[in-house]
């Protein structure tokens, strides 16, 4: 998305003292002349910063409470920021987490979604999503639940294992060979 930003004022700044025009670098940005500025193009970004008033030091009910209850955050907005809630997953003390409003305007009534990401515990990605002004959330929920994961397949194999690629290959190359055989 596009925004337009003023800057650069056109002629001289105060005392009489030249004011820079844009440079060579600025060239593929400049939209043209508004109310006597330069108007350049600059990206925007995608997230806004969490809210002062969310309650990013508490629990994730918590900063889930405070979103749903400000009339500014409304469907389609995303946010990221960094917290450090109490009831955080896999022993994490601060993360980066973007909170997106799935639904609903107003000051209650809202889907919010939650993702945290952390480079520094397995899973990497968690997820949690608050509906129904509280009353429904998912909890945190791993992404990847790597302690399940298998590297070979077998008659006690279990519902909660899920095979790794390498495993899944493995097992098609060995069908396509067989079949092959045939």
């Amino acid at each position: 998305m596009e925004v337009k930003k003023m800057i650069y004022p056109m002629g001289s700044g105060g005392g009489g003292a030249p004011v820079p025009t844009p440079t060579a670098a600025d060239n593929g940005k400049i939209l043209g002349v508004e109310d006597g500025a330069y108007v350049l193009r600059e990206e925007e970004s995608t997230y806004r910063p969490f809210h002062d008033t969310w309650a990013t030091n508490s629990t994730t009910a918590a900063f889930c409470a405070a979103v749903n209850a400000d009339a500014t955050a409304t469907a389609g907005m995303a946010y990221l920021g960094e917290v450090t809630f109490s009831d955080l997953p896999s022993s994490i003390v601060n993360a980066e987490v973007v909170c997106e409003v799935m639904d609903g305007t107003g000051t209650s009534g809202k889907v919010i979604h939650l993702v945290l990401t952390s480079g520094n515990v397995s899973p990497y990605r968690w997820e949690y999503t608050y509906w129904n002004d509280g009353s429904n959330v998912s909890g945190w929920v791993a992404f990847e639940t790597t302690a399940n994961k298998v590297t070979s397949l077998s008659a006690q194999s279990t519902d909660a294992q899920y095979p790794s690629a390498k495993c899944v290959y493995d097992i098609i190359g060995n069908v396509e060979s067989l079949l092959a055989a045939i």
